[in-house]
């Protein structure tokens, strides 16, 4: 997604087509404003949005966010204990 300077919301292909213009290279994306061009440029660039974290990452987004959960939670709790003296059952707020 992206705003323009009007307060237009683009997303998709059209986002980058705006990005490479602002830059320049607005003619790498200028092809994708013909019919055929733009239909096959926005389905491809639905298939890779919906599968981007398999594609980058190896792994569903699902799994990630459960892994960065766990990982908080672990976290969280070696902060707590290094608050925390167990000789003295006391802890630092």
């Amino acid at each position: 997604h992206a705003v323009t300077f009007d307060g237009k919301i683009l997303n998709g292909v059209p986002v980058f087509r705006a990005l490479y213009q602002e830059v320049g290279l607005g003619w790498l994306f200028a092809v994708t404003k013909y019919p055929i061009l733009k239909q096959l440029s926005n389905l491809g660039y639905d298939l890779f949005a919906k599968y981007r974290t398999n594609i980058t990452r190896g792994q569903k987004l699902e799994s990630l966010i459960k892994m960065y959960e766990e990982k908080k939670k672990i976290e969280s709790k070696q902060k707590r204990s290094e608050r925390c003296d167990t000789a003295t059952m006391t802890c630092r707020t």
